[in-house]
């Protein structure tokens, strides 16, 4: 099975668990995805290749963190914003900062107002957004 392949098959899978198993599902998922990342495959490579180093980057759904990783790796700090607590957690490992809310809710990034961001990366996010 090819690297983005094994990604759907676990997002799909992630989609039908909750609860503590979530957290294993979210587990998969960054395995999966920094696996199709490293193969080039996955959709969010290109835009990852666009990205300089060393930029201060706001990302808008951090999912497990496999794109804050990679962001890191290119010497770049990461404030990320996610919706899923387990998910989150992962992705905050590699984040300066993380925020834990629905990007639907106006006020989620009143607390970022006054700062400043070379980039705010939303890949494959926009379309999870009401």
């Amino acid at each position: 099975m090819s690297p983005c392949a094994k990604l759907l098959s676990v997002a799909e899978a992630s989609n039908r668990a909750g609860g503590a198993a979530m957290s294993e599902q979210s587990r998969r998922y960054d395995r999966a995805a920094a696996e199709a990342l490293a193969f080039r495959g996955d959709s969010h490579f290109p835009v990852l290749a666009e990205v300089p180093g060393g930029m201060h980057v706001l990302e808008l759904g951090t999912s497990t963190g496999y794109m804050s990783r990679a962001l890191v790796e290119r010497a770049c700090t990461v404030v990320g914003v996610e919706y899923d607590p387990g998910a989150a957690e992962l992705a905050a490992a590699h984040c300066e900062r993380m925020i834990v809310g629905d990007l639907d809710d106006p006020e989620l990034l009143d607390e970022l107002a006054d700062e400043r961001f070379d980039l705010v990366l939303a890949a494959d996010v926009l379309e999870h957004l009401k």
